[in-house]
């Protein structure tokens, strides 16, 4: 019963979280709230740190902005580069 109910929570999570990331009119905004977890997850790990060492938290969110910035880009890349390519293609025949 637990394996059943555990299941349908996080598909409902799952769900509820692709719908809060797809609400948003624009796509910079739909990309800040994809990559949001890293940032969530992130922060609670430099709040853990600093509580032993300023150096290791610095460290660690030197790592998550890192990584941030490596999701925003993968996902740039998968739904968005082929249009920007094909807007600049657009751009440069129409300059010349």
């Amino acid at each position: 019963m637990f394996k059943i109910l555990s299941g349908f929570f996080w598909t409902v999570g799952m769900m509820i979280f692709a719908f809060w990331i797809m609400v948003p009119t624009t796509h910079d905004e739909r990309l800040e709230r994809a990559c949001k977890p890293t940032q969530w997850a992130g922060g609670f790990g430099v709040s853990l740190l600093e509580v032993f060492q300023q150096e290791w938290a610095d460290g660690f969110q030197g790592a998550v902005d890192k990584t941030d910035y490596t999701c925003r880009h993968a996902l740039w890349n998968m739904f968005y580069k082929k249009d920007y390519e094909r807007w600049q293609l657009e751009q440069s025949r129409a300059e010349n």
